[in-house]
Formats: structure tokens, sequence, C-alpha cells
């Protein structure tokens, strides 16, 4: 008689146990020992937001949240995610994939959690692809941290970050920020609106942009003081940047330096947007609460004359006379937004 053959693993029974497991109670339970290991008590509120409507084990994509957690609550959170907590249950919640914070204090020690989150995310298959952290008092040091996990080499899953809000951020953090996004391959979103950013900053944001690594193609910088300056150096950043699609600068102060810089910015400003598509991609500028001279705005409106089909949307600030806002705005429909006099029917 032959040798008898050692039994097979049973792979299908392998893959039903995996499916047997419940990722809501299992990250539950995580997240409560990872504040009873730090002192804190469980937020009822988050637990809330971690149960989907219809709870079928799997767990949430999409975590939204907007009450105070601060720093110790978003590192029992973020450990609880990965599952690698001391007695905690290993096994990581797998199904997030977009967290939205907003106004929940979590702070510069709290942007380190989530940056060990992007870090080590991926080898237990977490892997979010959109990152919100909005109003929750971030500075320099938080941005470092972000900046470091985003660098080449470290993750590689996130699309878009939102750190709109974040007053403290300042020209300092946006460039400890771009120090780890200079080599970062997977950003295609970030945005950066009313976070005291100065024209002191752009230099960096220009290294993020002229990155043969840099994937980005869309920039929020809303509500910032770039002024003229700073969109005259950004404006020099994009021409040979085939990436970069939607720019937004409304709110930034432009037009509010000597003549001479105004003009020199628009006229950069221009050339961006009247370059062939292998030259710049830029399609979609946002210049709204600005204030643009009007002899500046005609020599803008000499770049976005009707043989220009590159540029889909340009919105300026409704304060310029009828007749040149009706030159320079355009819509993503491809129809301009008529502010002058409608014409009498016949």
């Amino acid at each position: 008689p032959g040798r008898r053959m050692p039994p097979k693993k049973d792979a299908k029974k392998k893959a039903g146990a995996e499916d047997e497991i419940n990722y809501t109670d299992v990250v539950l339970k995580n997240y409560k020992k990872a504040c009873t290991s730090i002192g804190l008590t469980p937020h009822e509120d988050l637990m809330t937001a971690l149960v989907p409507e219809e709870d079928d084990g799997t767990g949430i994509g999409n975590l939204c949240f907007d009450k105070d957690l601060g720093p110790g609550g978003i590192r029992a959170f973020c450990a609880a995610v990965l599952g690698r907590g001391a007695s905690m249950e290993h096994h990581a919640y797998k199904s997030l994939v977009s967290l939205r914070l907003w106004a929940t204090g979590i702070e510069d020690a709290g942007m380190g959690s989530l940056a060990q989150l992007l870090l080590a995310g991926p080898a237990f298959d977490v892997k979010l692809t959109h990152l919100e952290v909005m109003d929750d008092a971030i500075g320099p040091a938080g941005c470092r941290a972000i900046g470091d996990a985003l660098m080449l080499g470290g993750n590689a899953t996130l699309m878009t970050l939102r750190l709109d809000l974040n007053k403290g951020i300042l020209d300092a953090g946006a460039i400890e920020l771009c120090k780890g996004l200079r080599t970062n391959r997977t950003l295609s979103t970030l945005t950066l609106s009313f976070c005291g950013i100065t024209e002191a900053a752009v230099p960096a944001l220009a290294e993020v942009l002229t990155s043969p690594f840099s994937n980005l193609t869309e920039l929020d910088l809303r509500g910032n003081s770039l002024k003229s300056e700073g969109l005259l150096a950004l404006s020099e950043s994009l021409m040979g940047n085939t990436k970069l699609e939607t720019l937004h600068l409304a709110d930034n102060g432009i037009g509010a330096s000597t003549e001479e810089v105004n003009r020199t910015a628009i006229e950069a400003l221009g050339t961006v947007l009247a370059a062939p598509a292998e030259t710049s991609k830029v399609c979609r500028v946002d210049m709204e609460m600005n204030t643009i001279a009007e002899d500046d705005a005609v020599v803008l409106a000499s770049f976005l004359g009707p043989e220009n089909t590159k540029v889909l949307s340009f919105k300026v600030d409704s304060s310029l006379p009828g007749e040149l806002f009706d030159k320079l705005f355009r819509s993503d429909a491809g129809k301009k937004k008529g502010k002058g006099k409608k014409k009498k029917g016949k």
C-alpha cells in the first residue's frame, strides 16, 4: 500500500473564519481597551459613528466626526483601527478609507497618531485614501509629522489631504509639509485654505509642483495672503508642470502690491493659462475676492480669448466692470456667467 498523504489545508474553512469576524464589534472593543490603557473614557458619540445604519459586521468606509476628541482620543482611535495594541483583538479595521475630522481638538500630538496610522496601516490592509483634519489647532509640528509619513518610502495610498482652517499652520507648517510632499507620488488633492500662509511659503510649494514625483491635480490655497508675489512664483513653477489642473487662489490679496509686481504676476498667470497642455494643464482657476486693476484685467483677457479652449473655468471678482468680467469669467460648462446688461428682445 502507498504512503498516506497528509490532509490538505481547508482554504475555504480559513476564508470562512475570516468572513465570520464582526469588524464593528472588534473595533469597538479595541477602542475601549485603548482608552482604558491611557486613562480615557470612551467617547460615546464616536462609538455610535462607528456603527453603520445597516451593520453587517464589515464596518464603515467613511467616518465623519465633529466632536471633541483631543490628542488622546485620536490616539486611542488609531490604535483601535490598527488592532495592534496590548490585549487587543488583532484584526485591523480594513473597511476605513476616508476619515474626516472637523474641530475635534486633536492638535499636533493627534496628527502624530494619524501619521503613524498612515505609515503602519497599509501593512495591515488599512488603506486610507482621504484625510480631512479641519479647524483642529494643527501647527508646524503636525504638518511635519504628516509630511514625513507621506514622503517617498512612506504611505502610498492617500490621494486627498485637506487641512483647511488650521490657522496655526502658517508658513512654517506649509514648509514642513512640503518637505515630505516633494517626493510623494500618490497625493492628487491638497487643500490648505485659511491657514495663515503668505508668499514666504510659496517657494516650498513651488518645489512640490516642480518635483518629478508630484501627481497633484488640485491645489486649494484660498483665504491666505499670497499676494501678487506669491501668484508670480506659483505661476512660474507651473510652466512645465503637466499634472496640476485646478488652482484655487480666491481671497489672497492678489492685486494689492505695486503696479509693476501686479502686472508681472498677471502676465505670468496668463502665460500659464495660454500655454499648450504639453507645458501646463491648468484649466480651472479661482481668483475671486482679489482686487485686480482694470488695466491688468485687460491684459489677462488677452490670454483668454475665444481661441483659448484649454481653460474651462476662470473665476474673477464681480467688482470688475461688466464687460471685463464677461470676457474673463468662464464656467466648467463652457458658458459665461453674464454680468452686463441683457440685450433687449426684438
